[in-house]
């Protein structure tokens, strides 16, 4: 039992003995109490004088004199430690997650089982704990009151006992859900990180396959020959070294070939293992075709590119049974040759810079000097009529390339 010296100040604890509780219980040693703690008997004499202070209540006064929501009030207001000490659950089920709850014997009240209620000292508690005696505070208060007001006192608390069964039932529940959310929460955050481990797998595999295959694809360099009666007409533009714009130049003359003169047209590109960097600068709407490309991929694309042989692709060109009317191959592969043989070209042109074009080694030259026959100078074409296609049929080297081709 704590000795009469000990460190607490009458307004560190104090004690709530109401009415229902002097009426339960079977005896209060108020002289102890008095000496140690501060005795209150109604639930609003707390104030800011018991600031911090530890606040014992038993269980006789929930819900009646105590509810939850003057206890949140004094917790908030006063910063009261609450200490609910009980032995029927049922009853102050609403209160136990607010109060440093003990399931004791409280049918005696002293100093002794109020100190070791507030400093959790066990080896006083423990006596307490063991009681078996019951308390039924329900009947205690009820035996007293008037007969008038019995009914209504067992109505009121009925209905407080299911209200506190059905918190108690959405407290757990809500446990539960919280539980399974948690979990949720882990599984979805551990989907997020698979999927963009995933999503960049895929990146990495697609980058890597689409270099390989780029760079295992080997340089061909096998000219197509053969006699096709009903070939289309064939621009064959060789690239020697790189010119910039190039590809408006092909589509300008693509729109004119099927906007002003209502002819069916395709563009093929070539590239291998030598010009795979090229595959970087080709523009997006130029379908890619494999080795082992669907013939309705080449019937039904107007811009294809071609990686690796090209002879059975040119077969279905040539033998041209879906009526093609013109064809323009932009050959950027590694070699200096051609890949279909001269008689099946109807016009040449050879694309290379500057520094190439004035070794003068090449005819039909398309270059970005104003020496070359067939001059394409982007910054000079996108001075004189803008970047599209539909703008630069009137360029003086679209209307030469036209007139020769047609």
């Amino acid at each position: 039992m704590p000795n009469d010296g000990a460190e607490t100040s009458l307004h560190n604890i104090v004690v709530l003995i109401d009415q229902m509780t002097r009426d339960t219980v079977d005896s209060i040693v108020f002289d102890g109490l008095n000496k140690h703690s501060t005795i209150i008997t109604d639930i609003k004499e707390v104030s800011e004088a018991y600031m911090d202070a530890d606040l014992v209540i038993f269980e006789p006064a929930v819900p009646l004199i105590v509810t939850p929501e003057i206890l949140d009030e004094l917790v908030a207001n006063v910063r009261v430690k609450p200490h609910l000490i009980y032995q029927h659950e049922d009853i102050v089920a609403m209160m136990l997650d607010r109060c440093h709850s003990l399931r004791l014997d409280y049918s005696e009240i002293s100093w002794n089982l109020v100190y070791a209620a507030v400093k959790y000292d066990m080896a006083i508690l423990e006596p307490y704990q063991r009681s078996v005696k019951v308390i039924d505070s329900f009947r205690n208060v009820s035996d007293r009151l008037p007969p008038d007001l019995k009914e209504y006192f067992t109505r009121w608390r009925g209905s407080y006992m299911d209200l506190a069964s059905a918190h108690r039932q959405i407290i757990a529940e809500n446990a539960q859900l919280a539980e399974k959310l948690d979990i949720q929460e882990k599984i979805g955050a551990q989907s997020v990180a698979g999927l963009l481990e995933l999503r960049q797998l895929l990146a990495d595999a697609q980058s890597r396959c689409n270099a390989y295959e780029a760079l295992l694809s080997k340089s061909y360099d096998r000219v197509k020959a053969g006699f096709f009666p009903d070939r289309p007409r064939v621009l064959y533009i060789k690239s020697i070294s790189h010119v910039a714009g190039v590809d408006t130049l092909i589509s300008t003359l693509f729109s004119a070939l099927t906007l002003q003169y209502k002819a069916s047209t395709k563009v093929v590109k070539l590239v291998d293992a030598g010009s795979a960097l090229q595959l970087r600068y080709i523009p997006n709407y130029y379908v890619p075709l494999r080795d082992s490309f669907n013939t309705s991929q080449l019937l039904q694309n107007d811009f294809v590119l071609k990686l690796g042989s090209y002879a059975m692709m040119f077969d279905n060109l040539l033998l041209n049974r879906s009526g093609l009317e013109y064809l323009i191959v932009h050959d950027l592969r590694s070699t200096v040759n051609c890949a279909l043989d001269a008689s099946l070209i109807d016009l040449r042109l050879n694309e290379m810079t500057a520094d190439y074009a004035a070794a003068g080694e090449y005819e039909n030259v398309l270059s970005d000097t104003k020496k070359a026959q067939f001059t394409w100078n982007w910054r000079e074409v996108q001075k004189q009529s803008g970047s599209r296609s539909v703008r630069l049929v009137n360029h003086p080297t679209v209307t030469l390339i036209l007139d020769l081709y047609i």
